[in-house]
């Protein structure tokens, strides 16, 4: 499982709203919103999309080091 406090903190590293990274990658704002929050988890698929569009690989989001 991701963190979910990885994926947020990649999406403001990037200097992406919540809106932008799910125009980025083919979702809803509120998508994003419950990666981020834990509420549902992104397939592999996506999360390779989100890290594409953030600028990092998997492995660094996964990283507790960018909580």
């Amino acid at each position: 499982m991701v963190a979910k406090l990885n994926l947020k903190a990649a999406r403001e590293a990037a200097k992406l709203t919540q809106t932008d990274a799910g125009k980025l990658i083919g979702v809803n704002r509120n998508t994003i919103r419950s990666y981020e929050t834990g509420e549902s988890s992104p397939s592999i698929d996506v999360l390779e999309r989100l890290c594409s569009a953030y600028g990092f690989t998997v492995c660094m989001v996964k990283s507790s080091e960018y909580s």
